[in-house]
């Protein structure tokens, strides 16, 4: 898809663009003349060019939206709190003190039970280790599978610790110990619930007075304990939105990184990978292009041989070769070089232009010797050939080793998964057995 207005921009500006590099990939591609192969090439910019602006439109759409997102939504600062016996964390805040944006870390207490609502808390507790603890077993009155004693309530966040009077019984798990049992022993098991300070052991807070605090040190303790009291004065909220505000103070998250630059980068790294893609296809064909001439010389070099021996003129034998090469590149190249000469270019010099363009060594030392027989009537040219013929069938052996060395390596990763694939059979059922 092409965007209005991309070739007026092209012509305005394609003079600075890479043309010699891109010309001479797109020519391994399409066998045309100058002119045509000029067309191709702006069609390549253009289409590179209207994808580039797609996607810078794209962004700037993105980025206004995101924009006006982030914008448009109410900043409110929320505490994401842990449940019952959840863990304390921190997070990162700021604010402004005399004109300096000024960051400092808070707590984030977790939902906590006051005195109140632990009773019911231990109730619901005791309920649920009432309906887990023995495990598999039907009646506490006939007991022979393992019990289920567990050390957490997570639900509640309540710690649960047990005490048995016989552990020659069951141990702290619960496991039921091998013995001899000719009558059923009595075994007691106490379940202590505990939360917090709801213990017997208690912690005194102390403050520690140093050195003289400077103003914002002041700000930013009295703002964490404003927000510490809040918190305690809401135990049972997960949620807790603080003020916009505390003694004037406006209180805000750190800012993290804005989503429109976040957009920005994602459309450029798109942008930059589409480019990238382009010159990599290109590249990538002009390669392709070049594997499938190296394979088709040595079919080339013994017609050409062929159709010389038996009397045929340079000329005649490349015509021979148009119909009955199998490489459709050769073929396309050969006609337009006999296209050529048949517009008035001589012979010797369409062929030097041939070997330029096909850029591969080997046939650009036969046009030159094919060139160097019209000019000077070179006598031993079939020997020539001849000993030619001898080398492409050599290069066709390497280049037949070659790719079978490079299939060898595209089997190795299969042969590797396939490896771990029989180790893991092998090994899986003796780890099961233990």
């Amino acid at each position: 898809m092409e965007l209005p207005g991309v070739r007026r921009l092209y012509k305005r500006y394609g003079r600075y663009l890479d043309h010699r590099r891109v010309r001479a990939g797109l020519r391994k591609v399409h066998v045309v003349s100058e002119e045509r192969l000029g067309q191709i090439c702006e069609d390549y910019y253009t289409g590179l060019i209207s994808r580039t602006l797609m996607i810078l439109i794209l962004m700037v759409v993105l980025m206004i939206a995101a924009g006006v997102k982030e914008f448009s939504q109410e900043r409110k600062v929320v505490l994401d709190r842990d449940s019952y016996g959840g863990d304390e964390s921190s997070m990162e805040l700021q604010t402004e003190i005399d004109g300096e944006q000024k960051h400092f870390h808070v707590a984030v207490l977790p939902v906590m039970y006051d005195a109140d609502s632990i009773e019911q808390a231990f109730d619901a507790g005791f309920e649920y280790l009432d309906s887990v603890y023995l495990g598999e077993n039907g009646s506490a009155d006939q007991v022979k599978k393992d019990l289920n004693l567990i050390d957490e309530i997570e639900d509640l966040g309540l710690d649960v610790s047990w005490e048995i009077d016989r552990d020659d019984c069951v141990d702290f798990k619960g496991a039921i110990l091998d013995g001899d049992y000719p009558e059923p022993v009595l075994v007691n098991l106490t379940a202590t619930l505990s939360y917090e300070d709801f213990q017997a052991v208690r912690q005194y807070p102390i403050r520690i007075t140093g050195k003289e605090k400077t103003k914002t040190e002041q700000v930013i303790d009295q703002l964490k304990e404003q927000i510490r009291f809040m918190q305690l004065q809401s135990n049972d909220s997960r949620q807790l939105e603080l003020p916009a505000e505390l003694d004037g103070y406006a209180i805000t998250t750190k800012k993290s990184i804005p989503l429109p630059f976040i957009v920005f980068l994602l459309c450029v790294s798109i942008g930059v990978l589409l480019v990238c893609k382009g010159y990599s296809d290109l590249h990538k064909a002009g390669q392709k292009r070049n594997q499938e001439l190296m394979q088709a010389y040595p079919s080339f070099v013994d017609l050409l041989s062929l159709y010389m021996g038996a009397g045929l003129t340079v000329k005649g034998a490349l015509l021979k070769i148009v119909t009955m090469t199998d490489s459709r590149i050769l073929s396309e190249e050969i006609n337009y070089t006999l296209n050529e000469i048949r517009s008035g270019i001589p012979e010797t010099e369409g062929y030097y232009r041939l070997g330029n363009r096909l850029e591969l060594p080997v046939y650009l030392k036969m046009m030159t010797l094919l060139s160097q027989n019209i000019r000077k009537g070179t006598r031993d040219i079939l020997n020539m050939l001849a000993e030619e013929e001898l080398s492409a069938l050599q290069l066709k052996r390497e280049l037949a080793k070659k790719k079978g060395e490079e299939a060898g390596t595209r089997l190795l990763f299969p042969m590797i998964l396939q490896l771990g694939v029989v180790m893991i059979i092998v090994i899986a059922p003796a780890l099961m057995g233990f």
